[in-house]
């Protein structure tokens, strides 16, 4: 089926990244890694920036949206579900702990600390080879998220162009600049200054890109009436992510990824006038943010069950890893529809006190 709509390969871009990154935490279902995967996020943020200004750069430049408003609609987007991978990952955690751990009052600690700072997105990692967050390490980029949703909410009424230019540029060095010193741009997750400054200039790189592509699209737009040129784009995307480790060029590799490469193929499946799968595509997006969040506590008590059975899932690696994947996506999907998405909109109904022009087509 073919339909005629601009966004639906946006819609499948990040699902493919949400499945990609999935399969890097969870090795021991596959085997394999794909080495590059973890640009994934650059494209989440890429994405974000550029969607949150197709849905909201209009009305919040003319102020008929106001700064709160967008952060409440920001909020009840990312929130619920959030809330929900909180209470799993909590649940999990004791069971993926060493019983010796747990018979420690420390453990208990660290947990009820986790339990009372992580739906406030404060990281808790305290050491530098730990996680920002130890109940999913996933939540920094939420985190990151977020804080520059709320900079844009407040400073989007006088971001001109010009300003936006400086931005990408002062943030692209940096990141540049970060990519060079930690041979690639696999930085931001670890509760260290070093990740947590690479992560941020990271964010703000990639979501600010995509608000500069969204106000010059009509001047940068590939456009293409081949039915086939966003599979290709995408398949282009999916071959960066999986592309191996190759030593002392990785940074190199990691800055034109994230500099030309991947806005470059975000212009083409923007400007694909015809879509192939868009139901795919849709379902795909559905899924991609409950499995973003949820893949980690839900393999890991897979990991833990199939241990306790005697039965390691790596003995069976890939075909463990692919029947994961065939249980979890129709499950992230189907909590997106059924719950998900119906308590967004009532708690939009609830607390907006106007409606937006148009609603966020992703995250």
């Amino acid at each position: 089926m073919i339909e005629k709509q601009r966004l639906h390969y946006l819609d499948g871009l990040r699902g493919i990244g949400a499945v990609l990154v999935m399969m890097r935490h969870t090795g021991d279902y596959w085997e394999f890694a794909f080495h590059r995967s973890y640009l994934a996020v650059d494209i989440f943020f890429l994405l974000s920036g550029y969607v949150i200004a197709f849905s909201y750069e209009k009305p919040l430049r003319s102020g008929l949206l106001t700064p709160l408003d967008f952060i409440k609609i920001r909020l009840i987007r990312l929130y619920p579900t959030f809330i929900v991978s909180v209470v799993a990952a909590a649940l999990v955690m004791p069971l993926a702990t060493p019983i010796e751990q747990l018979l420690s009052s420390t453990f208990w600690v660290r947990w009820g600390q986790s339990l009372i700072t992580t739906p406030l997105l404060i990281p808790d990692g305290r050491h530098p080879n730990e996680n920002q967050f130890l109940m999913n390490l996933v939540y920094w980029t939420l985190l990151l998220e977020l804080l520059v949703n709320v900079l844009y909410a407040y400073s989007a009424r006088w971001l001109t162009n010009s300003v936006l230019l400086l931005i990408v540029v002062l943030f692209g060095l940096g990141t540049a600049a970060f990519a060079i010193a930690n041979n690639g741009l696999n930085i931001g997750w670890l509760a260290q200054p070093f990740h947590l400054f690479g992560g941020s200039t990271r964010a703000i790189f990639a979501i600010v890109v995509g608000i500069f592509l969204f106000r010059h699209r009509d001047r940068l737009l590939i456009i293409s009436n081949n039915m086939l040129s966003g599979v290709f784009a995408l398949l282009l995307i999916v071959l960066i992510l999986m592309s191996p480790d190759f030593g002392n060029a990785n940074a190199a590799i990691d800055i034109v990824s994230v500099t030309i490469l991947i806005p470059a193929i975000l212009l083409v499946l923007v400007g694909a006038r015809l879509v192939l799968w868009p139901s795919a595509m849709n379902y795909l997006s559905a899924a991609s943010y409950p499995l973003y969040l949820f893949h980690v506590p839900v393999t890991l008590l897979l990991l833990m069950i199939a241990r306790v059975l005697g039965a390691p899932v790596n003995a069976f690696a890939p075909w463990s890893g692919m029947m994961m994947l065939c249980l979890l996506l129709p499950l992230a999907e189907y909590y997106e529809r059924k719950f998900d998405l119906p308590f967004r909109r009532r708690l939009m109904a609830r607390y907006l006190t106007k409606q937006p022009e148009r609603a966020p087509v992703l995250i």
